[in-house]
């Protein structure tokens, strides 16, 4: 009699053990999705799952890496480059959250977004770099940024056992060539994306870059943005990133 009640309780206990599972796990997943698409994505995909498919698009790409954090990582305890690492993906969280964003992701510290207009782009790289900014001068580092308007394939890519959603083309490689480009606290950006956002840039200034892998070099544009077109109080407080001559 008591090795049965023992077996009852026990049933009982490995029933509620996987009732608590069934209903934890879908909430895990969820987060865990979230977490490799993207929430915008990740809603898309359950409503249009064709989303997710390879498929040629125009996309902005926009890279962003802190300067100078090689050199300040060799004088730092491993935990302090976490914790600073966790303050600046917070503090792009927080901006990105306020944008129209397809997808962006974390490599160190470089951070890499794609957009789908060109206008949302540069409003969250004005936006970014001076939030960005006011984080990383505590630490005497600064943030470049770089973007470029073009063709690209988006969708699942991988093998069979792996897949991951990415961006492909040389779109992406010139805007990584453009970011590498960009000085402490610049944000540069091609002469496509400039043609798109003239209206909402106030002032800017162009060189030429001969960029790594190009057969051609490239015209960049280093900017600020039009107060007019502003949506928001940090376009109408931000300041020329480089004086025009």
């Amino acid at each position: 009699m008591l090795f049965f009640g023992f077996t009852i309780s026990l049933a009982n206990a490995t029933g509620h053990y996987y009732l608590q599972l069934l209903r934890t796990t879908p909430e895990q997943l969820k987060v865990f999705s979230e977490w490799l698409l993207g929430k915008e994505l990740l809603n898309t995909s359950l409503s249009n799952p064709e989303q997710l498919h390879q498929q040629r698009q125009q996309r902005v790409i926009l890279f962003m890496d802190i300067r100078g954090f090689t050199q300040w990582s060799e004088q730092h305890l491993p935990e302090e480059t976490v914790t600073l690492l966790g303050r600046y993906y917070q503090t792009i969280e927080q901006v990105f959250h306020q944008h129209q964003i397809i997808k962006w992701k974390l490599s160190a510290d470089e951070v890499m977004a794609i957009f789908a207009q060109p206008h949302e782009a540069l409003s969250a790289a004005l936006q970014r770099q001076r939030n960005v900014s006011d984080l990383l001068a505590r630490e005497q580092l600064g943030a470049g940024i770089g973007m470029h308007y073009g063709l690209a394939v988006e969708g699942i890519l991988g093998s069979n056992g792996i897949k991951f959603y990415n961006v492909i083309g040389d779109t992406v490689n010139t805007a990584k060539r453009i970011e590498s480009a960009a000085r402490n606290g610049e944000i540069l950006v091609s002469e496509e994306m400039y043609r798109v956002c003239a209206s909402r840039i106030l002032k800017f200034t162009t060189r030429t870059i001969q960029a790594k892998g190009k057969s051609h070099p490239i015209i960049i544009y280093a900017l600020s943005a039009n107060p007019a077109h502003a949506k928001d109080e940090q376009w109408q407080a931000q300041q020329p990133l480089v004086k025009t001559s």
